[in-house]
């Protein structure tokens, strides 16, 4: 038999074998899986967790992902209870039934965490706390303690807020408490409130925040809500995807069938909002992700 039959006859057969594998054998499946961790702005314009696995989907990830509600203040005065200092806590919050709420908080938090080996937590310390606690001091027990149920060689990620009172807040406080969260515990930052300064002061014709949208102002109307609308979730999911995956968020699909802002809220009814940005519009979201996410790298370098 010739050598060049025998070389096809080997082709094939080899070929055949590449067939029967597993794919994941023969190209490592992109996994990435993800739970976020914070108060409301996390659960408003659609819910991060869904729009941020549609996004990594888009993209040829296996995406799992999940959130879960915890704040840095309930650690901190479950901690004070155990270490006998409730009476430091305002007195509101030294009865009983306030250690069991604290408790039942932890508890339920750090139960989401251990759930499954995610590769990142991602969080958003409450609107108000780069004022209530500018030094990060309840930070210690809420950080030290999500790390220790995190799976290992998983990564922390620390989601910058962004302005919910603008008559009380800036921009600045908030840019300087997540910094230097990030910096003194090891973290990655999502500068997300980056992104949310520049969209509301560059291009008000976005509506970032659910009381600037019609379908809010036809609902609610005399009502101000700056929780983020569609757009406003969408831009931070895209600094988010831009952190954990290392990619740029630009090109992600500008629809993402099936996710509606459906939060309710005291501050105003569910709006049934579909996630359904122009093209134009999601592209400068896009680039403006990252453009903030770049613009940390370059100062993280220059250190």
């Amino acid at each position: 038999m010739k050598k060049s039959k025998i070389g096809n006859i080997i082709g094939m057969i080899a070929g055949g074998l590449l067939m029967a594998l597993p794919f994941g054998l023969m190209a490592e499946e992109k996994k990435i899986g993800l739970v976020t961790i914070g108060a409301s702005f996390w659960s408003a314009g659609g819910t991060g967790c869904k729009i941020l696995k549609a996004m990594l989907e888009s993209r040829g990830y296996k995406a799992d992902t999940d959130t879960s509600r915890g704040n840095p203040m309930a650690f901190q005065r479950l901690q004070m209870f155990k270490e006998g200092r409730q009476g430091e806590l305002m007195k509101a919050h030294q009865t009983e039934k306030a250690r069991q709420q604290a408790e039942k908080d932890v508890n339920s938090c750090l139960a989401d965490v251990s759930s499954k080996p995610w590769n990142f937590v991602c969080f958003q310390a409450h609107s108000s706390e780069p004022f209530e606690d500018p030094e990060g001091l309840r930070l210690p027990p809420y950080i030290e303690g999500i790390k220790a149920k995190m799976a290992p060689g998983a990564k922390l990620v620390a989601c910058m807020t962004w302005v919910k009172d603008p008559g009380k807040q800036n921009y600045e406080a908030i840019r300087k408490y997540y910094h230097a969260t990030a910096e003194k515990y090891g973290l990655l930052l999502a500068p997300s409130g980056d992104a949310f300064e520049i969209v509301e002061r560059d291009r008000k014709d976005i509506p970032i925040f659910r009381s600037d949208t019609e379908e809010y102002k036809t609902k609610n109307t005399g009502k101000i809500d700056r929780h983020p609308s569609i757009y406003g979730q969408y831009l931070n999911c895209c600094v988010v995807f831009a952190v954990i995956t290392g990619e740029s968020p630009v090109g992600l699909p500008a629809e993402l069938p099936g996710i509606i802002d459906d939060f309710e809220d005291k501050e105003g009814a569910g709006l049934k909002a579909p996630m359904k940005l122009s093209p134009e519009v999601a592209k400068y979201l896009q680039e403006t992700a990252l453009k903030v996410v770049e613009a940390v790298k370059e100062k993280n370098a220059g250190k």
